[in-house]
């Protein structure tokens, strides 16, 4: 199963959290198939994250990722696209 995961820049952490944790955003990360299972703070930029998810299908995340309404909702969260960082991996068990 593919693994993405994601570093994010943001404008502020506690309002990315927020909305990030808000149940319609669950909601709709599991409808599309990213399955969160992990945050990291960086320890020197407290603005800076990495989320990583289980995504059922790598062409249908990145379409997902790629798509500009998903990209105008990271943007209102707070996230800086410019900076956004996306890798892949898969999971070898």
């Amino acid at each position: 199963m593919p693994i993405c995961m994601l570093r994010e820049h943001l404008a502020d952490y506690d309002s990315w959290r927020e909305t990030f944790y808000a149940e319609a955003n669950a909601a709709a990360m599991q409808s599309i198939g990213f399955t969160l299972e992990a945050e990291y703070r960086d320890a020197d930029d407290p603005n800076v994250v990495v989320t990583v998810f289980r995504v059922g299908n790598r062409e249908q995340g990145e379409a997902i990722l790629a798509d500009p309404a998903s990209r105008a909702a990271m943007e209102a969260a707070g996230v800086d696209l410019s900076k956004l960082r996306v890798e892949w991996y898969e999971d070898p068990s």
